[in-house]
């Protein structure tokens, strides 16, 4: 990746891993009871998992109050104004030194689904120096199009660079590689298992030399 220039990160299960959701479920409906009564609430959030394979994702839920007309704008607020608490820590944190030399060579952005208290909360507990980063973005729920798609072109315009410059890398298939690749940037797929994956990959793509961080 000779023209690399850009390197956009996820935040969750991406700068960090291990298992910190345990009670997201408890944690949305307690938010999704705050504009609906306790029975459309549990009924909606229901829905809005097995219409998404499965999975609790805060976009996913606001498509499913706009599809039965809810008022998805105030849960939007009420998940801004309210922080979701990782009920354990994470297993592993990427490496400061290796986010500090990649910041001496490319420009680094962090691109996110979680909200700006969150993350604002998190980059700092996890130690993430945010001195790394020329942003930290979350994708706008309130907007129509909920995805990462209008961040990553954001970077790009600002940056004044071309999508193939850009290299996003991300955990979630859909959010982070489907999205960025769309926009027609490079993407890097994290299995969230360990870290190596992403320092080979660096590696073995000259962006930059990673072996001593490979455990």
């Amino acid at each position: 990746m000779k023209d690399l220039k850009v390197i956009v990160f996820d935040f969750d299960d991406t700068l960090y891993i291990g298992k910190v959701w345990g009670n997201f479920r408890q944690y949305n409906l307690e938010v999704l009871k705050t504009i609906l009564s306790d029975e459309e609430a549990e009924k909606l959030l229901q829905e809005s998992i097995e219409n998404n394979n499965g999975k609790i994702e805060n976009d996913h839920i606001v498509l499913t109050l706009r599809k039965h007309g809810f008022d998805d704008k105030k849960y939007v607020d009420n998940l801004c104004d309210n922080v979701y608490i990782h009920p354990s820590e994470p297993t592993g944190i990427i490496d400061d030194e290796f986010l500090k030399e990649l910041s001496q060579k490319y420009h680094l952005y962090i691109c996110s689904m979680s909200t700006q208290n969150y993350l604002k909360k998190y980059v700092e507990k996890y130690k993430i120096n945010p001195k790394y980063f020329r942003g930290i973005y979350s994708a706008d729920l309130k907007n129509e199009d909920t995805s990462k798609m209008l961040i990553l072109k954001r970077i790009i315009e600002e940056e004044k660079v071309r999508p193939n410059e850009v290299l996003m890398v991300g955990d979630d298939y859909v959010r982070d590689i489907i999205s960025a690749q769309k926009v027609k940037v490079n993407t890097l797929y994290f299995d969230k298992r360990d870290f190596n994956q992403i320092y080979k990959f660096f590696t073995e793509n000259d962006i930059l030399d990673c072996r001593k961080f490979i455990k």
